[in-house]
């Protein structure tokens, strides 16, 4: 499908006009769907709900959105939204036909996501989903209990952030074993073949990647994973595996740490180092964080992270281990 875009800071063209050309020429609004979040972190008191939607009906020139999602949840942030009389909002606008489809994308644990998909009658949800995440905050358990439920998923980082496009060398031989799709494509052959995928959401940079994107979503079928793609994901996530440093799944139930230590985050920098050879990469984001995070080093040994660790992780000698790499 083409289309032409026009820049919103376009002193040259008028918003009435704009928005005849956009709405009028080859009837292109009944031609695509418009999509966009509400940034809960923005809304203080209920007539924000109103005030942040009408600003991107504005901003995107429509009368009314195809899908809208709540942006980025976790419980905290999801329990923060409620007692403001979320529910109450989504039921009035899209009872006023204002958007058609109304959804959440998701930051935590799988139990989190159970709590939060049986709360609402949503239309879809958007969690995050790779070969190598499958047992990370939703998952493959949270897609499931949503195709149980009926309620379509989109997928975000299907490439984890392009990671998945340059795997390590062991890996891409792997691959050449049995295909000649890309690393990147190979990424994407995963999620696309799940059922219950209404899209999957990949960063492309370039017309190559674009092209790349567009042949696989047209061309990988539901449920078509050969036996060599099924064992080529065991396998390169078994190779993954191997190269973390500490099994850390980020489910932060070690927080808040007695003196404040980021502890899920120093132990993404440290497995990153290796997983993905960003050791410099990794360095420079510990440096920062440092800035206003608390050091390992500071860490007085109380305990009380691994006792209620989910992975039984030495915690406390990773951290040292941790802040020996990174600093």
């Amino acid at each position: 499908m083409r289309f032409n875009t026009i820049d919103n800071d376009n002193s040259k063209i008028d918003k009435e006009t704009s928005s005849k050309i956009i709405l009028e020429a080859n009837n292109l609004r009944d031609k695509i769907y418009l999509t966009t979040k509400l940034p809960c972190w923005l809304v203080k008191e209920k007539k924000d709900f109103y005030k942040l939607l009408n600003e991107h009906l504005e901003n995107l020139r429509t009368d009314h959105l195809d899908f809208y999602l709540l942006h980025s949840l976790d419980i905290k942030r999801f329990n923060e939204m409620v007692d403001l009389g979320v529910f109450e909002f989504l039921d009035e606008i899209k009872e006023k036909g204002l958007f058609k489809n109304v959804g959440f994308s998701f930051h935590d644990e799988y139990s989190s996501f159970e709590k939060i998909i049986k709360s609402y009658g949503w239309d879809f949800c958007q969690i995050k989903l790779n070969y190598l995440d499958i047992n990370y905050q939703a998952g493959l358990k949270g897609y499931k209990l949503a195709k149980d439920m009926g309620i379509p998923v989109a997928i975000m980082e299907p490439i984890k952030g392009s990671r998945l496009a340059n795997p390590p060398e062991k890996i891409s031989d792997l691959l050449k074993d049995f295909t000649d799709l890309s690393p990147a494509q190979e990424a994407l052959k995963f999620p696309l073949s799940l059922d219950n995928v209404m899209t999957v959401l990949s960063g492309m940079n370039d017309m190559n990647q674009i092209r790349e994107n567009i042949h696989m979503a047209s061309s990988v079928d539901y449920n078509s994973l050969s036996k060599d793609d099924i064992d080529f994901y065991e396998k390169a996530l078994f190779i993954y595996k191997l190269k973390e440093q500490i099994g850390c799944t980020a489910y932060e139930y070690c927080l808040p740490c007695t003196v404040e230590i980021n502890i899920p985050k120093v132990f993404s920098l440290w497995n990153n180092a290796y997983l993905y050879d960003e050791s410099k990469k990794s360095r420079k984001q510990y440096k920062d964080y440092l800035k206003n995070g608390v050091s390992p080093i500071e860490c007085i040994e109380c305990g009380k992270c691994e006792e209620i660790c989910l992975q039984n992780l030495e915690i406390i000698e990773g951290l040292k281990k941790a802040n020996a790499f990174l600093a």
